[in-house]
């Protein structure tokens, strides 16, 4: 039910209703609706709203809970109505027992706030082991069990509703067993979603605009106790993720928590796991909050948390070493160079530092850092921190035959991973694209190369939707590449979108808004450039740091639009094309990506004609750096025709996979193509696809080599 929420009322549409809202762009401003607001402090974006003078904010829910003092669920109920949002009997009853759940817990959690006088030797510890006074203890909740010798925490959702409970055991035989309990997962409680003491955390934040005060100041730590160590010192901003790793749908909390420029510290243990973490957990956050400040907070060696740190320094320690904290950038290069012994190992980790850092001034310092630190020239580190990378200088790696077993083992323990499929059951039934393929679409101008292009991200988006994709747009403007999307995924023309949001027309507005909607969600691991005249080398450098600090993950499918905007080295267009062509390949193999190519034909190439990789500028090369190599054409395109046969030929857009390394080549795939919605999709239908492809006079139209239809199975030539 809140997911369907989420998915179908617009925020700013809906709280628009109840607030005057005013901007041309996202985020939308007004005056605050929950305190006394002179500047307009509220800010509204497709999918949340921050106060930045109450520090408030969430989802629509949140908005509807706040405005009407209601519970989630009943806040949830409301929304339902008021958009005709069908919520079947089952689920709504699964809302109402989680409701109750919760509601039980929470009376569970009360008692147990008082339960610190009947065992007060528990109390002690609390006090005098972990340093937290009464009034910590207070406000955490924290209480004693009455039959066994543990410490009770009570975990709340970010709503401060009572989900779980956590035991810390103080038998010394149940410590040998395990330290910590939880209670075990549930529908109301999965520990990856949870951020531990985020309830109290998001109410502390100010409208300060001094970012490393301590209002602006996030603080990520591991254990409860590191949190409540923190509030004894008066922090009240921190949260503690549980665990070495900060997960996914926890990025996610804190990605609707933070604002532009607002710091966000890392105080995690002083041990290998958790410090060997930290690069993973930066990587996490910047690819969700880019534009936050992510620093480390350095624990004195002789301590081995937060919590130590209060223990042995006290309160104004804990604060001090805060105060102190340093750019994480800087703290893990540092890490690096003071750990690892190996030299080239060095190199390599310290590149994956610096060439994804906050910002070029801080790559800045720490190349020169590291030339003094390598007796080294700083523009020879620069070149090899920010250029193309290692150079083959250090000889090559060969595997025997055993070896080659391990890794190929490996690869298909992650097949799935490996294979990306069209998302087109013609093509994905005698082809399929792997990690390190180059796919070469070879087609006359006019023709739709960007259009099929553009439909495979959709369907690529639609059927394996975490694969990270990257559309290197040099032909066109990235905001024309989303107009592209918006009149595909809502079946517009181009002069309906550009209307955009248009007063008082709901019919036209929702068909805009569901458009963008199906987008954001397919296209959700989709990252658009529109630089142009870029080389395979900076592709290669700017796919590698986007894998690195965007997705987390190596990049699956690189787009490039098209290659004649590509530069090269050669003296003739042909040698030009030969090397970029053949750099493509090298690059895939190295990125672990699929590469796909669109590539204009010679003046040879007649768009209504069938094509070859002949009609290919240096065909040679593009064959042979292709691993799928598509052509295609529009037959109705072919000079000459009678009107009839144009008519006939009407909404075809032929390919024909001309050469298939994992399956037969020379196969004919047609698609329907509806020019003024930019709408390609495959014809399955075999009497459609007869239909389309019956000539209209006697003597048969010019089919490519080898001509079969989609359903038939036909031998390379």
């Amino acid at each position: 039910m809140f997911a369907k929420i989420k998915e179908t009322v617009d925020c700013v549409r809906h709280i628009g209703t109840f607030v005057q809202l005013r901007g041309t762009r996202m985020p939308m401003e007004a005056q605050c609706p929950f305190h006394e607001d002179r500047s307009p402090s509220f800010k509204v974006w497709a999918d949340h709203w921050w106060c930045f003078g109450c520090a408030e904010g969430g989802t629509v829910i949140d908005f509807e809970m706040k405005r009407q003092g209601m519970s989630p669920v009943d806040a949830a109920r409301f929304l339902c109505n008021a958009y005709n949002i069908v919520v079947s009997r089952e689920e709504s009853e699964r809302y109402a027992q989680a409701e109750h759940k919760r509601q039980e817990k929470t009376a569970i959690a009360k008692a147990l706030a008082d339960s610190g006088a009947e065992r007060p030797e528990l109390l002690d510890y609390l006090v005098k082991e972990r340093g937290f006074s009464l009034g910590t203890i207070k406000d955490m909740g924290f209480g004693v069990g009455l039959k066994e010798k543990v410490i009770v925490v009570p975990i709340k959702d970010k709503y401060g509703r009572v989900v779980a409970f956590a035991r810390r055991h103080l038998d010394p035989e149940q410590i040998k067993l395990h330290k910590w309990v939880n209670d075990p997962e549930s529908d109301i409680y999965q520990k990856k979603t949870i951020l531990y003491n985020l309830d109290l955390a998001r109410r502390a934040l100010p409208k300060s605009t001094d970012h490393l005060a301590s209002g602006q100041r996030l603080v990520l730590v591991e254990s409860y106790f590191d949190c409540a160590a923190l509030w004894e010192a008066g922090i009240k901003t921190g949260v503690a993720y549980c665990s070495a790793n900060v997960t996914t749908e926890q990025c996610q909390e804190i990605k609707g928590l933070v604002t532009p420029g607002m710091t966000i510290m890392f105080g995690a243990c002083n041990d290998k796991t958790a410090q060997d973490k930290l690069l993973v957990n930066r990587t996490m956050i910047r690819s969700v909050a880019p534009e936050v400040h992510i620093r480390a907070i350095v624990i004195p060696e002789d301590c081995k948390d937060m919590n130590d740190v209060l223990l042995k320094h006290g309160p104004l320690g804990l604060q001090k070493i805060i105060g102190e904290s340093i750019s994480m950038d800087q703290y893990l290069l540092d890490q690096i160079l003071d750990s690892e012994p190996v030299l080239d190992i060095q190199y390599r980790k310290a590149k994956q530092i610096v060439s994804v850092a906050e910002n070029s001034m801080s790559q800045k310092d720490m190349i020169l850092q590291l030339s003094k630190r390598w007796s080294k020239d700083e523009a020879t580190v620069s070149h090899y921190m920010l250029g193309k990378g290692e150079e083959a200088a250090g000889g090559l790696q060969f595997d025997n035959v055993a070896s080659l077993i391990t890794k190929y083992e490996n690869y298909t323990r992650d097949l799935d991973k490996n294979i990306i499929k069209f998302g087109w059951a013609p093509y994905d039934k005698i082809t399929r694209m792997h990690r390190g393929d180059v796919v070469q679409l070879v087609a006359p101008s006019g023709v739709g190369k960007t259009t099929w292009a553009e439909q495979l991200m959709l369907s690529i988006g639609e059927f394996q939707p975490d694969v990270p994709m990257i559309f290197y747009s040099m032909e066109q403007q990235g905001i024309m590449a989303f107009e592209r999307f918006m009149q595909m995924e809502g079946a517009m023309e181009s002069r309906d979108v550009e209307k955009w949001m248009i007063p008082g027309d709901d019919a036209h507005n929702s068909k805009i808004f569901n458009a963008a909607q199906r987008l954001t969600s397919k296209l959700k691991n989709l990252l658009v450039c529109d630089q142009g005249g870029l080389t395979m080398a900076q592709i290669e450098a700017h796919t590698r740091q986007a894998g690195f600090a965007y997705f987390g993950r190596p990049v699956g499918t690189v787009f490039i639009d098209y290659l004649g905007y590509l530069k090269g080295d050669g003296g003739t267009i042909y040698e030009i094309v030969s090397n970029i062509a053949r750099e493509q390949k090298e690059v895939a193999k190295r990125l672990g990506s699929v590469i796909v190519s669109l590539h204009q034909t010679t003046k040879a190439g007649k768009a209504g004609e069938p094509i070859d990789e002949s009609h290919a500028r240096d065909s040679s090369a593009i064959r042979d750096s292709a691993d799928i190599l598509i052509t295609a054409w529009r037959p109705e395109l072919k000079e000459g025709l009678l009107d009839a046969e144009k008519a006939e030929l009407s909404g075809i857009w032929r390919s024909r996979i001309a050469k298939n390394r994992y399956g037969p080549a020379n196969q004919i795939i047609d698609f329907t193509f509806v020019p003024q919605f930019l709408k390609l999709k495959p014809l399955e239908d075999r009497a459609v696809a007869e239909a389309f492809a019956k000539p209209v006079r006697s003597g048969p139209l010019p089919m490519a080599p080898g001509f079969t239809l989609p359903t038939i199975t036909g031998a390379p030539q």
